[in-house]
C-alpha cells in the first residue's frame, strides 16, 4: 500500500517521499532466511512474497531510489528476494532431501509438487514465482525458475478449468487463488509472453 501510495502520488505531494521510505523499510524487513520461524504456512509465503514483488516493481519502475536514512537497500532487498525465490522453488521430486531448506520441507502441504496437482498452494507458489522471477529477472537462475514457475502455473489453470478440475473445497477457493493468479498471468501478458 506504502509503495502504491508513493507511486500514485504527485512528485510535490507533502507526503510522496515518506510513503516510499516507509515501503522500503518493510521490504527491508523481508526475512532472509529461517522463513518456517516467520510463517505459519507455504500459503502465506506465496501471498507476502506476491505483495513484495509487487510493491518493489512499483517503487523501481517509478524511478525510486532506494536511499532511506543515507543507506542504499534496493541491493538487500534484492538478495532477499532471491534467497526467498530459491527457498521456494526447489521441488521436492527433484532430490528426496535437499541440501538446504526448502519450502517443502517446512511444509508439508506444499509437498509433492507436479504438474497435476491443482490445489490453491500451488496455484499461489507458481504465481507468486512466476511475478518474482520477472521482477529479479537479472538475477542468478531466473531462466531456469521463471520457466519451470510460468510453465506449471499455466498447466495448473488448464488442469484446473479446461479439464474439469476444481477443489472440493468449492467455488471461493477459486476466487482466493485468483487473488494471486491474475496478477501472474498480467505480468506475462505484459511481458509478451501469453495472448
Amino acid at each position: 500500500l506504502l509503495a502504491f501510495a508513493h507511486v500514485f502520488s504527485a512528485p510535490d505531494a507533502p507526503n510522496a517521499r515518506e510513503y516510499g521510505d516507509e515501503a522500503v523499510r518493510a521490504l527491508n524487513g523481508i526475512p532472509g532466511s529461517s522463513y518456517s520461524n516467520f510463517f505459519s504456512s507455504d500459503l502465506a509465503i506465496s501471498e507476502a512474497l506476491l505483495f513484495w514483488a509487487a510493491a518493489y516493481d512499483m517503487l523501481a519502475g517509478a524511478g525510486f531510489d532506494f536511499v532511506v536514512d543515507g543507506t542504499y537497500h534496493e541491493s538487500s532487498i534484492r538478495e532477499k528476494f532471491q534467497n526467498i525465490r530459491d527457498y521456494m522453488a526447489r521441488d521436492w521430486d527433484e532430490n528426496l532431501f535437499p541440501p538446504k531448506p526448502s519450502i517443502q520441507k517446512n511444509f508439508l502441504s506444499c509437498a509433492y509438487i507436479d504438474v497435476e496437482n491443482t490445489d490453491n498452494h500451488h496455484v499461489k507458489l507458481y504465481s507468486a514465482l512466476t511475478v518474482l522471477s520477472l521482477v529479479i529477472a537479472d538475477r542468478g537462475g531466473f531462466e531456469e525458475d521463471f520457466n519451470r514457475a510460468q510453465t506449471r502455473l499455466r498447466a495448473t489453470l488448464d488442469n484446473m478449468t479446461v479439464a474439469g478440475g476444481g477443489w472440493a473445497e468449492g467455488p471461493n477457493y477459486l476466487l482466493y487463488s485468483a487473488h494471486d493468479y491474475i496478477p501472474a498471468i498480467t505480468a506475462l501478458k505484459n511481458k509478451g509472453i501469453l495472448d
